[in-house]
């Protein structure tokens, strides 16, 4: 998926609820280093197995395979949501992607940023090493009015986008070059033109209304809001509701949860620094299952 904001996986989970509601139990996600050290949100991801990468290679390769096998070895049939961009398109990044672009003779681009190869190249390899893909889906998201950039403006500005479409692509894994690492980074980087030609279509009317992508109406399904989604939305709603506010009755009138409190920083603390993420624990524990 390209990555326009920091909240593309967030709305995204609205669009897997109306293809399917079971995909969000299935969904592993691409992300930062930096953003499982957050407490809460971070640490939740880590214990859902998510993929951090530095975007340093040398450290990068060895856990992305290990966590392809980790995936591969659970018989779980996971997705992995990737944005080979490795940042959202803010100024700074924007600025970085046209001097990369004039560095290496590349057309400049207004809406997506030039597509880091490397990293795909090898989750792709080892999935088909493993035998751990058949498809790919080439995700481009586009905001109709309002781009709110992080979930800082999210929160400070009070402002949220009405309108957020998803294209959607299905690639058969078998029609992409298998053992060419060039042409499999050729072929993201092609695939990343045709974004930028797809959201310079979008955005051509000024009118937010009109913006919508060019629909192929003998191939293209457009998945619209069911019943079962707007029961799995309330129901979802309802349970991080109710649990929400027991926790915090809970941990105002209970002392003792203090205590839960100061444990769980230090497993989770605790955990980053002696080996590096408690995503880890799951993992060499499956190692000497599967070795044992």
């Amino acid at each position: 998926m390209n990555h326009r904001t920091c909240l593309d996986w967030l709305f995204f989970w609205n669009a897997l609820i109306r293809i399917d509601p079971w995909l969000l139990t299935s969904q592993k996600i691409s992300l930062k280093a930096v953003i499982r050290h957050l407490p809460g949100a971070g640490w939740a991801m880590t214990l859902n197995a998510y993929l951090f990468l530095t975007r340093r290679f040398e450290k990068d390769q060895a856990h992305i395979e290990e966590m392809i096998d980790y995936y591969a070895n659970s018989k779980h049939a996971y997705q992995l949501l990737l944005f080979p961009e490795g940042t959202d398109k803010d100024y700074r990044a924007t600025e970085r992607s046209r001097q990369f672009a004039l560095k290496q003779g590349l057309v400049h681009y207004n809406y997506v940023l030039h597509p880091r190869t490397t990293g795909f190249t090898v989750m792709l390899r080892k999935m088909r090493q493993v035998d751990y893909v058949k498809t790919i889906y080439d995700v481009t998201v586009a905001y109709a009015d309002a781009i709110v950039q992080s979930e800082f403006e999210l929160v400070s500005n009070g402002s949220c986008p009405k309108n957020i479409h998803f294209h959607v692509s299905k690639v058969n894994v078998d029609s992409l070059p298998e053992k060419d690492d060039e042409s499999i980074a050729q072929w993201l980087a092609n695939r990343w033109k045709a974004k930028e030609e797809k959201l310079a279509q979008f955005y051509n009317s000024d009118d937010v209304e009109r913006r919508v992508f060019k629909i192929d109406s003998d191939c293209d399904k457009v998945f619209k809001l069911t019943t079962k989604s707007i029961v799995v939305y309330g129901a979802v709603m309802t349970y991080w509701l109710f649990t929400s506010v027991f926790l915090i009755y809970v941990f105002l009138y209970y002392p003792l949860q203090y205590l839960l409190v100061l444990l769980t920083l230090t497993i989770f603390i605790g955990s980053q620094f002696l080996i590096g993420g408690f995503e880890y624990i799951p993992i060499q524990a499956a190692k000497r299952t599967i070795y044992s």
